[in-house]
């Protein structure tokens, strides 16, 4: 049997690919199978190769390590489950934290070092916290402390205590760690949609690259370690990664500089529930699976139960081995790019970055994200996209199986609550209006309790 040659067929153009779909569709509107996403970009039937307008920067080779998220607070802190996570697979430790350490945290740090785990430390708190940090941890290697105050004030609606603005904790960070951290996971888990996401941690960026440049510390930052969310849309989220890294890329050239970028992946919050909670295992394993194609260098999976239990062993291990079946039994960190020369994903990551950098130049025009924020025009945006996805939640235009759409009946969570699961807004003065994370499930999942607390 003799070999095909695809020289052998005429090239197809897209003109012609469209004409033979209308015919076919006998009378009905081609438009008619065009969708709309939240961001007001039409996916399309196919795609061609008439689709990629522009070259963008190349996605780095598909290296990325398994990392695990620690509350170093948490009531339920296991020293011995987390030495034994590091043993058993996990690359990476991504703690957090609001204090300072104990005696007992001090030691587990050191004895993770010597197993030459890398550990990134989010410090929830203010510059004072973080130099006393910076002083128990001297000399031990691979940990690296990373703040985000834009984050803190964008939470909580105020600066840490003593601070009036950002500039002491940027510089603190930038002369004793030589990075910059952006914790964007917020913007997603309060509804923000990608367009939003992508210019507002851009924007959050620049805000710091603009008082580096001021205090003449652009060349002292030799990494800069961005976390972002992912949630169900699969290959939006995979396009938002690689539009990620572009738009990083591009505004780090601005600059002149060249630091590594460093990219976390996380599960987003706002999709998971509480009820039929083994779902969140399937919903889990697709994000973390995007965060790999999309180009994320750390992939964080958390526990499947997260949201009501407080750490515990099985938990753990099956958000771990759902990353190292990922890793040993698909591969996924053999092929390099396997996404590069899909015209769709091509097409869709070109049109999230250049909507993303048109908002981003919108927000510089307007003064900045600070400006913004202090404004409340961020969280305004927000909210009114995370309104419009709730109600296409609430009308089951959206779903999320178990919850509005194949129920249990007799599904029941109250007895297996470790703690609260709802976020509850604390009577305070804040200086902004706060951005306030929400899951889509939430009043669904009050109403049920509140019918499981009757029935015992």
């Amino acid at each position: 049997m003799s070999k095909i040659s695809f020289s052998e067929f005429n090239e197809v153009s897209a003109k012609e690919w469209k004409q033979k779909i209308q015919s076919d569709l006998k009378g009905k509107d081609y438009n008619d199978l065009l969708t709309r996403t939240a961001e007001n970009i039409n996916i399309k039937p196919f795609y061609h190769q008439e689709d990629l307008l522009e070259k963008l920067i190349p996605d780095p080779e598909n290296e990325w390590q398994i990392a695990e998220q620690i509350d170093l607070e948490s009531n339920k802190l296991d020293p011995d489950l987390i030495l034994a996570s590091v043993s058993k697979g996990t690359q990476v430790l991504v703690f957090k934290t609001q204090n300072l350490f104990s005696a007992d945290i001090i030691e587990l740090i050191k004895k993770i070092a010597d197993k030459k785990a890398r550990m990134f430390i989010q410090v929830d708190a203010g510059e004072e916290v973080l130099s006393e940090l910076a002083e128990q941890l001297n000399g031990i290697e691979l940990v690296k402390l990373a703040i985000d105050p834009i984050n803190y004030l964008e939470k909580k609606g105020t600066y840490p205590s003593k601070e009036k603005n950002i500039n002491n904790a940027l510089e603190s960070q930038i002369k004793g760690q030589n990075l910059l951290f952006v914790n964007a996971d917020l913007y997603h888990n309060a509804g923000a949609d990608a367009v939003q996401q992508l210019a507002y941690t851009a924007a959050h960026l620049n805000e710091y690259l603009n008082i580096a440049r001021q205090k003449k510390l652009l060349n002292n930052i030799k990494e800069v370690s961005i976390k972002v969310a992912l949630g169900s849309h699969y290959f939006k989220e995979i396009a938002k990664l690689r539009a990620l890294r572009n738009l990083i890329k591009s505004l780090l050239q601005k600059y002149d500089i060249q630091p590594a970028l460093i990219v976390q992946s996380t599960n987003a919050l706002r999709n998971k529930t509480i009820y039929d909670y083994n779902l969140n295992m399937i919903r889990s394993t697709a994000e973390s699976m995007a965060g790999i194609l999309g180009g994320a260098n750390e992939i964080i999976n958390l526990p499947y139960d997260h949201l009501f239990h407080y750490p515990n062993a099985f938990g753990q291990r099956i958000a771990r081995n759902q990353l190292l079946m990922l890793r040993e039994e698909s591969h996924l960190d053999k092929v390099n790019n396997p996404v590069q020369g899909s015209y769709y994903l091509e097409k869709m990551t070109s049109e999230l970055a250049n909507n993303g950098l048109d908002l981003l130049k919108s927000i510089e025009r307007s003064g900045g994200l600070l400006k913004q924020v202090h404004q409340g025009k961020v969280q305004q945006k927000i909210r009114e996209k995370a309104e419009k996805e709730q109600k296409t939640f609430d009308e089951q235009r959206q779903t999320l199986v178990g919850i509005n759409n194949y129920v249990d009946e007799e599904g029941h969570i109250l007895d297996q609550l470790d703690f609260h699961p709802f976020f509850e807004p604390r009577n305070e003065r804040t200086q902004i209006e706060p951005i306030v994370a929400k899951r889509l499930s939430e009043s669904i999942e009050k109403e049920w309790l509140e019918k499981e607390k009757q029935r015992t």
